[in-house]
């Protein structure tokens, strides 16, 4: 495994959650289902993919998309609490 030190992972994590924020905020704007959708789906790869920089420097290579997937799963529960919330 890696080294990664717990505050330095949530500062990270942080960073990469900001496409799920300006999400948040651009759904309040509609109610349409389907413009919530394209917009939580385009978050979650927005933040998925600044994620993988950081998460990919702890682990081994071979396991990066291993590493990334929880990250990922995160990013998806976090879209649609902004889907049904907003």
């Amino acid at each position: 495994g890696g080294h990664l030190i717990f505050l330095q992972a949530i500062s990270l994590m942080g960073y990469c959650m900001f496409p799920l924020n300006l999400t948040a905020v651009l759904m309040k704007l509609s109610s349409n289902w389907v413009w919530r959708t394209t917009l939580g789906a385009a978050a979650v790869a927005w933040a998925s993919w600044a994620s993988v920089p950081f998460v990919s420097a702890a682990v081994h290579p071979a396991r990066k998309a291993l590493a990334v997937y929880p990250v990922m799963l995160l990013y998806v529960s976090l879209a649609m609490l902004c889907m049904v919330s907003a």
